[in-house]
């Protein structure tokens, strides 16, 4: 029964869908949000009359109007941080990477990061003349296959440089500023009031991710990643008084 208050305690979840030259909305749920954050502002100007000595303000006028949203996520997806970095997510595929110098002047202890990451087929020879000397591993050298790093344990006897094959996996990068500079989304929050369960949208068209993304990435719980931006207007709904430039709050119940 309704006491004649009305409060809110959203909770919901945030989808975006890149914006297409057909219309199509190919939506994406973000992670687990503890933040989502509307804002809106105003530019104005005014003028003031210099007639009585008071210098009254006498007008002002709105000079422009900005929206910004900012979204904070406690669950990183890869497409989140993706987005959060101005990036897009590259496959890297396998490669057989064969004579590959790691250099001369090496020392016991030194670590040589080899290119590329999930490294398997790996063997290292010396450069002999006549007949190479290949390396034994754990008498050699030591290396970790997911980071692509080779430590060497003992250099007696070898020709530098030393030479190595092996073969680079899978895996995926978030490649920084990859993402197109005109990339824009539609925004769409599912939100519920946990106090009546009512359930309430909000819309915005066109949604522009800003380059102030922050990660960290050393966390002694979970970390949190934010995504901001700008909505920007958009000229087909401007003058639709039920969409509006920028977007719109919709109360479902």
């Amino acid at each position: 029964m309704s006491n004649g208050y009305e409060f809110l305690s959203l909770q919901g979840a945030s989808h975006l869908a890149r914006n297409l030259p057909d219309g199509t909305k190919i939506l994406r749920e973000l992670g687990n949000q503890t933040g989502v954050k509307l804002t809106i502002s105003s530019e104005t100007f005014a003028r003031y009359e210099s007639k009585s000595g008071k210098r009254q303000k006498v007008g002002e006028w709105t000079k422009a109007r900005d929206v910004e949203l900012e979204i904070t996520m406690d669950e990183q997806k890869q497409e989140d941080i993706a987005l959060a970095f101005q990036a897009e997510i590259k496959a890297i595929a396998t490669s057989n990477i064969q004579d590959k110098n790691l250099g001369i002047g090496l020392k016991v202890g030194d670590t040589i990061k080899l290119d590329g990451f999930n490294i398997s087929d790996l063997m290292i020879s010396d450069s002999k003349a006549v007949t190479p000397t290949e390396l034994i591993e754990g008498q050699h050298y030591s290396y970790d296959a997911s980071f692509g790093k080779v430590k060497i344990l003992d250099i007696t006897g070898l020709t530098q440089p030393l030479i190595a094959d092996y073969t680079t996996g899978d895996a995926k990068a978030t490649v920084i500023f990859s993402m197109p500079d005109d990339a824009e989304y539609y925004y769409l929050f599912e939100g519920i009031n946990s106090i009546n369960d009512k359930k309430l949208a909000l819309e915005l068209w066109r949604f522009k991710p800003s380059v102030d993304g922050e990660m960290d990435f050393i966390n002694e719980e979970t970390g949190e990643i934010s995504i901001k931006g700008s909505a920007l207007a958009d000229a087909t709904k401007q003058q639709d008084e039920k969409l509006g430039g920028f977007g719109r709050i919709v109360y479902l119940d």
